[in-house]
């Protein structure tokens, strides 16, 4: 069948969309040359209401499965999601880098931050921000946050939201404990109720109300980087809303993109080549 002009120049439009995006990654990796390759992860905050969902990690393997290289820097971008497929997706993340750093510009949220927490470093630009982890559940077909819900006066929901909340304080903790992870193990001896309190202070139960709030990581002894060079925030910012547009745009979920060339597993059908770039469903 033969493609209509209409769906030429859709097509034309989105390959240039594209270019765009790649030219960014570029930009974005000369100004960190020492930190290793640049990737994105950017979420689509339409689609999927921006989360992560189970089975994104199989498109998140294949892609790094691709890559022929050891120390990467990755741009995080989103609202959080799904808590065990971010656990798996940050252990992926640690697998495949003998080294690597997060980068946030603008928002990292709740269960994004599992990536953060088993690099080697956190790069921040000044006004961004990163959430408190935020573990949610389903009940009735109703999203319910987990923290919010540890005293509620419906015990089939009280005991989810309890069961919820300490499966993931107990996997924060296990995260953060095994090295190589974001915490300064070199500098900080760290002893049980130093890893409860940093979990609290991750998870802000005691603070917790209606509204997702800024973790304190000022308190946390985290390898942390500040910068506020202007020049990176512009060029993540313009990244973002490219990314975004796009995915907007084509109706899909994520990204994931590097400026290295990659090979992609051709056997997973859920995901979209298009060059160095994946825009996945």
């Amino acid at each position: 069948m033969n493609e209509t002009p209409l769906q030429i120049q859709d097509e034309e439009i989105l390959t240039k969309k594209e270019e765009e995006i790649k030219y960014i990654l570029n930009s974005i990796e000369q100004i960190i040359p020492h930190h290793g390759t640049f990737i994105a992860l950017i979420y689509n905050p339409i689609s999927g209401g921006g989360e992560i969902l189970p089975s994104d990690s199989i498109s998140i393997s294949a892609f790094l499965e691709g890559l022929q290289v050891d120390k990467a820097t990755t741009l995080l971008h989103g609202p959080g999601g799904d808590f065990t497929e971010a656990l798996l997706i940050a252990l992926l993340f640690r697998k495949k880098f003998t080294k690597y750093k997060t980068l946030v510009s603008s928002v990292c949220g709740s269960s994004l931050n599992l990536i953060a927490l088993k690099s080697d470093g956190l790069i921040r630009l000044k006004d961004s921000t990163i959430t408190q982890i935020d573990p949610c559940f389903v009940y009735e077909e109703e999203i319910y946050r987990a923290i919010e819900h540890l005293r509620d006066d419906n015990q089939a929901i009280k005991d989810k939201a309890n069961e919820v909340f300490h499966y993931a304080k107990d996997q924060l903790i296990a995260l953060i404990k095994e090295k190589p992870s974001l915490f300064d193990h070199e500098k900080v001896d760290f002893e049980f109720f130093d890893w409860e309190n940093i979990v609290e202070l991750m998870m802000q139960q005691e603070r917790h109300d209606s509204e997702v709030k800024s973790s304190e990581i000022h308190l946390i002894p985290f390898k942390l980087e500040f910068t506020d060079d202007a020049e990176l925030k512009n060029n993540c910012e313009k990244l973002i809303q490219k990314v975004t547009d796009y995915l907007i745009v084509t109706g899909r979920r994520f990204f994931i993109g590097t400026t290295q060339t990659i090979e992609i597993n051709k056997h997973n059908p859920q995901i979209t080549e298009k060059g160095n770039l994946l825009f996945c469903p």
